[in-house]
């Protein structure tokens, strides 16, 4: 399987879906200095860590496309920025899951380096980076298929 397509295409489709515009893949790895950070960690047969870094332009865009209220209420912020990373990373493992015809959950995301899951070690990893007509997103994955299937804490 290949890991990071499946994550890639499902990802953009997900996104799509959720705000209501493309994010296309690119082909080359962005570095994005200012930006809000959210992982997400899934444990069992597919055992990852996710680290997404969005533009701070394209975080404004996702809310709007999401239809946030009271965005002047940090906590509502980070938690319509939680939901979206939580929904297209589970689209993302939802496809993994059927193929393997495994299962595997995912964490609470959390939102800002400072509350960030460590990373895991885990065997494999792959950056890949998207880009829309309102900033750009580089999503950082650390993977293991076929982990040791362990509970979620």
């Amino acid at each position: 399987m290949n890991v990071p397509h499946v994550f890639a295409s499902s990802i953009a489709l997900a996104a799509k879906k959720v705000v209501g515009f493309s994010m296309a893949e690119c082909n080359r790895q962005l570095v994005i200095s200012n930006a809000e950070v959210i992982t997400i960690q899934s444990k069992g047969s597919f055992a990852s860590t996710m680290e997404f870094r969005l533009e701070l332009s394209l975080v404004e865009a996702i809310l709007k496309g999401m239809k946030a209220r009271q965005l002047e209420d940090p906590g509502m912020r980070e938690s319509y920025l939680a939901e979206f990373v939580n929904i297209i990373s589970g689209h993302a493992l939802t496809a993994i899951n059927n193929a393997t015809e495994e299962i595997s959950r995912l964490t609470v995301p959390r939102v800002g380096k400072e509350n960030a899951y460590e990373k895991q070690g885990l065997s494999d990893k792959f950056d890949t980076c998207f880009t829309s007509e309102y900033g750009k997103m580089e999503v950082l994955i650390e993977y293991s298929l076929n982990a040791v299937v362990y509970e979620l804490t």
